[in-house]
């Protein structure tokens, strides 16, 4: 953004609203030393303030903040001595499994794509050589866990992985390898690479 000082480089703009003033309400200008403070903390981490609207007329406060942004890390490298893996991802979400599979495929492994159990279940009729599934625990009609019973039953050299937020797994979800959401490359790079995960 112009006038205000920042160096060449990514930022994350946020604005803060108290929205608009309700008839009849009395306005409350902000407190001059809470803006202060708040300016103060965002030129420290490295970012600018501008105050729009102090909240005193017709219009309610407004002010945007300007982060620079953290630089992306190089995608995490497969340990040496793992080989590539064939793995089927199953999440109905298609941005979810477009972002996962990406991350999957910058690690070296194979991936296929499954929107639901029933496709997951059609390809693996198909061909069961995969060497781990990852699945999302809660998908339409068929969850992740019930996936993963019958994914044992019918194929069971094939490593699973149940994918959830901390603690929302059930107990009859423990027997299988867990992955907490939300969840970064680096994680799956670990749960892939451990022998555990490669044991199929």
């Amino acid at each position: 953004p112009a006038g205000l000082g920042l160096g060449a480089g990514p930022y994350v703009h946020v604005l803060l609203a108290s929205g608009r003033r309700l008839p009849g309400a009395v306005p409350r200008a902000a407190g001059l030393a809470g803006i202060e403070t708040a300016a103060r903390l965002v030129a420290e981490a490295g970012g600018a303030w501008r105050l729009l609207s102090d909240g005193g007329g017709e219009e309610g406060f407004l002010a945007e903040i300007w982060l620079r942004a953290a630089e992306r890390a190089a995608p995490a490298e497969p340990p040496a001595w793992a080989s590539a893996l064939r793995v089927l991802l199953v999440e109905s979400d298609s941005l979810v499994r477009a972002s996962v599979a990406e991350a999957l495929a910058e690690l070296g492994h194979r991936v296929t794509q499954a929107a639901s159990g029933e496709h997951a279940l059609a390809l693996l009729a198909e061909s069961d050589a995969y060497d781990a599934m990852i699945a999302d625990q809660s998908m339409p009609v068929m969850t992740g866990l019930q996936l993963a019973a019958t994914v044992v039953e019918r194929h069971p050299g094939i490593r699973v992985i149940l994918a959830s937020p901390h603690g929302h797994l059930p107990a009859a979800a423990r027997r299988f390898l867990q992955l907490d959401k939300p969840f970064r490359q680096e994680d799956l790079a670990a749960l892939l690479g451990a022998p555990e995960a490669r044991a199929a």
